[in-house]
């Protein structure tokens, strides 16, 4: 840790990612932590975190401004910046592009032009496929009728956008749309990866052209069955995609961190690049659990301090669960036995929410992230599927 006057400032700390991130650095990492959000600061979050919490507004890069400057105004010493959300991050990106941030900021970061391309689906698929880094095949309207002759499933996705929200399948022919009910301006269309239920995440932090962290995880189970947001998943290693990863973000000159979601494709047997997000991921509590030190190092490395770089086969065979309300939901649907879901093992697997905080400040989170009108909604809604 840095002999000077520092803050790590974690934004977002509304959501249940922004808890973690807040609660590796603090309690796992001991650095000193200045704490955004956009809403709640008055007195939920300040009550949680038994901290003060600083407004940050994201209704537009007017108003952020302004309030980072007052972070700016009341925070001594350097303020190294954590992309833990993506509006935030294009809002920071953007004021440092166009010299209005203070020099005290600290961050490893893509430019502008590059975080864009990649939160962008239909941009990234685009570069990948011109610079032949291994992507589903896209569909485009010029070549739509021919998929009528030569059909294979495809998804329809929006061209932005944040995990499988709004993702459409088409499992055979009579199931495609016409041409003009596309929107062909917000959406695209790729061919359906064949996985057997094989997702896995390459993680990694780059700087200067090196990795300074990297590791996988294997996603084990998904709620709903049928396709849904991942629950529990394992640190595994795989050579091939931790290659093609690095390819990726050499080929992006990429600074900073960066999750590379991956599908394994059964008939060409070989893995497929899904998408990248150019900020931290809503499994990034498993980064410290298996020690590869990825946000420590990340800390380290914006101050120009030497790091130990960790390469996955130097991290820790541990597993990652988020038992509520996921798990939760899987067990009321019978979609979980009873034995499986109380199965705990806190020396291998870490849980969202709950590692690195105390349990006392994990119910208070639960209790306000999930116990509001909109969180019941979708919870019942979730239930009733």
């Amino acid at each position: 840790m840095s002999k000077s006057i520092l803050s790590v400032v974690v934004t977002d700390v509304n959501s249940r990612k922004g808890f973690d991130v807040a609660n590796i650095i603090k309690n796992s990492y001991k650095y000193p932590v200045v704490l955004t959000s956009s809403k709640d600061v008055k007195f939920q979050l300040p009550l949680i975190y038994t901290k003060k919490v600083y407004r940050l507004r994201l209704d537009n890069i007017g108003n952020f401004e302004m309030d980072i400057k007052e972070i700016e105004a009341k925070v001594n010493g350097d303020l190294v910046y954590l992309p833990v959300s993506e509006l935030t991050t294009r809002y920071f990106i953007t004021l440092f592009q166009d010299n209005k941030l203070s020099s005290r900021w600290k961050f490893i970061l893509p430019d502008l032009k590059t975080f864009n391309l990649t939160s962008d689906k239909w941009a990234f698929q685009q570069f990948c496929e011109e610079n032949n880094h291994p992507v589903p095949k896209s569909i485009t309207k010029d070549n739509y009728n021919q998929l009528r002759q030569n059909f294979r499933p495809v998804v329809l996705k929006p061209k932005s956008g944040q995990g499988s929200v709004g993702i459409k399948y088409f499992e055979k022919i009579s199931d495609l749309p016409n041409i003009e009910d596309i929107n062909w301006e917000t959406h695209l269309i790729q061919e359906k990866i064949f996985s057997k239920r094989k997702v896995a995440g390459a993680f990694f932090l780059r700087h200067n052209g090196e990795i300074l962290s990297e590791y996988c995880h294997q996603r084990v189970r998904i709620f709903p069955p049928e396709g849904g947001v991942t629950v529990y998943s394992k640190s595994v290693v795989y050579p091939e995609i931790l290659k093609a990863g690095q390819q990726l973000l050499d080929g992006l000159n990429w600074q900073g961190l960066a999750m590379i979601e991956f599908m394994y494709d059964e008939p060409t047997k070989s893995w497929r690049i899904i998408e990248l997000n150019p900020r931290l991921w809503g499994s990034v509590l498993l980064s410290a659990f298996n020690e590869s030190f990825m946000l420590k190092n990340y800390v380290e490395a914006t101050l120009d301090h030497s790091v130990i770089k960790i390469n996955a086969n130097q991290t820790k065979p541990v597993n990652i669960r988020w038992l509520f309300p996921f798990d939760l939901l899987a067990l009321i649907k019978g979609k979980l036995s009873i034995k499986e879901f109380f199965k705990f093992n806190l020396k291998e697997t870490c849980y969202i929410n709950f590692t690195y905080a105390s349990f006392f400040k994990a119910l208070l989170f639960l209790f306000y992230f999930f116990f509001n009108l909109a969180s019941i909604k979708r919870f019942i809604k979730k239930i009733k599927k």
